[in-house]
């Protein structure tokens, strides 16, 4: 594939199974360009994202990782060059170690039995309800994020309704991958920013005001409340604590990651479960004789329990909530990958979607199946190992243990508390366009409340 098809395709939000097909023909190296070439097998993780003794690793391509986010030029964890990324690293690890899981817990419960709360409430007589779960996860995600990072939240869950910043962050996602294959034309680049890169620079400005409000608002109150800032506040680096415009762009980069990653997961994981109800029925029913109420369910208990793990684990198989490819760059003097050597400032990456999906690597991938996770012979030769949703190395996703536990906690209060069927079984809702996250429909889902009566 040359650059103009494969940024085309990128543009059109097909990119994925253009990328399907041509590692089905030509097997698990593919060049996809004069400078780019793809992998399909799980040994590449380690040569494209792992750290190296001697060598480092592979920068990120900065065509693809912009830094819109950046806040008065401070730059983000997930976009910062090497000589600040480990700085930003361990002054953001401590935001997200199990001593702050525990402490953030009781924020996390408050917003998710929010959610629960206000799914309750649109219930009619007969105690059920058809719902749009994609968009009250979406509004869960945010309100939680929002919550740990500035200290409030978006009152998505408590008006119904989308937030004009968060309208504003899931609009800007097909603008930034569209922006990523516009830049490899130095030429078009010029002519987008001539015909609306002002319209760009006001959206982004307006962001960024919006960003440094929050945080000087969350600032300005008494310390003492366990969440991100407070954190990073908390845990001084010895060589340079983290500025304020660097806490600027950090907050943002933790909302948008942070939101738009759990909810695809979760959004993914409840469609799955309600089109396959041979999985969801046996799990409610453990769900259900496990816990007596709300109450005993803590980030501790619903963290042990294989079941919903292995489902977990089979949605973020089949969509992923990262779908397309984390680019890196082969550093200077050039490097293998799989054994192949490649010249210096080669793109190189694996797409995740593709190679979860495919057959190369799991038996039978188009079949929701969480036996596959748990041991089931059938599933024996599958190549497991390939399976990367927070990515691997020093710059793998900081945020897992908290992702984790949100998700478990939300799925089993929802599934304790409901009956889940699809409102529409003929739709396939995973057909979806992505750009960088997928771009996500409406998710109908019928939902019944166990033990309460209809009224009469």
């Amino acid at each position: 594939m040359s650059r103009g098809p494969g940024e085309l395709s990128n543009v059109r939000g097909r990119i994925l199974k253009d990328i399907a097909r041509l590692h089905e023909k030509y097997g698990e190296v593919v060049r996809v360009g004069p400078d780019a070439v793809i992998f399909n097998n799980p040994d590449a993780w380690a040569d494209m994202y792992a750290h190296k003794p001697g060598k480092g690793v592979f920068p990120k391509d900065p065509l693809r990782h912009t830094r819109e986010l950046w806040i008065h030029g401070a730059p983000d964890v997930f976009t910062a060059e090497d000589t600040d990324h480990p700085r930003l690293r361990r002054l953001i690890n401590p935001a997200f170690s199990s001593k702050a899981l525990r402490e953030q817990e009781p924020l996390i419960q408050g917003n998710v039995n929010l959610l629960i709360t206000r799914l309750q409430e649109q219930m009619d007589s007969d105690a059920t309800a058809v719902v749009d779960m994609n968009e009250w996860i979406n509004w869960t995600t945010f309100d939680l994020i929002g919550d740990l990072a500035f200290g409030e939240t978006f009152d998505c869950l408590k008006t119904g309704g989308y937030h004009p910043w968060v309208a504003l962050i899931c609009s800007s996602i097909k603008t930034v991958s569209i922006l990523g294959s516009i830049k490899q034309w130095p030429w078009i680049e010029a002519v987008w920013q001539f015909l609306i890169g002002g319209i760009m620079i006001r959206a982004m400005r307006q962001f960024h005001k919006l960003v440094i409000e929050k945080v000087d608002r969350r600032l300005s109150r008494t310390k003492g409340r366990n969440d991100f800032l407070q954190s990073i506040l908390d845990h001084k680096d010895t060589e340079k604590s983290m500025t304020q415009d660097e806490l600027y762009s950090n907050a943002a980069l933790l909302v948008m990651a942070g939101t738009e990653t759990s909810a695809t997961t979760l959004a993914g994981t409840i469609y799955h479960l309600a089109r396959n109800q041979q999985v969801l029925l046996p799990l409610q029913e453990e769900l259900r004789a496990t816990f007596k109420s709300e109450d005993e369910m803590t980030f501790k208990t619903v963290s042990d329990i294989p079941n919903l793990l292995a489902a977990l684990h089979e949605s973020m198989r089949m969509y992923p909530s990262v779908a397309v490819t984390n680019p890196r760059r082969v550093p200077k003097g050039g490097a293998s990958v799989i054994g192949k050597w490649l010249p210096e400032n080669t793109t190189v990456g694996t797409y995740q979607w593709v190679v979860y999906n495919s057959s190369t690597n799991f038996r039978d991938p188009g079949i929701f199946d969480p036996s596959r996770w748990q041991g089931n012979p059938y599933y024996a030769n599958d190549r497991r190992e390939i399976f990367k949703p927070f990515s691997v190395g020093p710059k793998s996703c900081v945020g897992k243990q908290l992702a984790y536990a949100e998700m478990q906690l939300i799925l089993v209060k929802l599934l304790w508390k409901f009956d889940l069927t699809l409102a529409d079984e003929k739709n396939v809702w995973t057909d979806q366009k992505v750009h960088w996250s997928w771009m996500r429909v409406p998710l109908m889902i019928k939902l019944k409340e166990r033990n309460r009566h209809p009224q009469k």
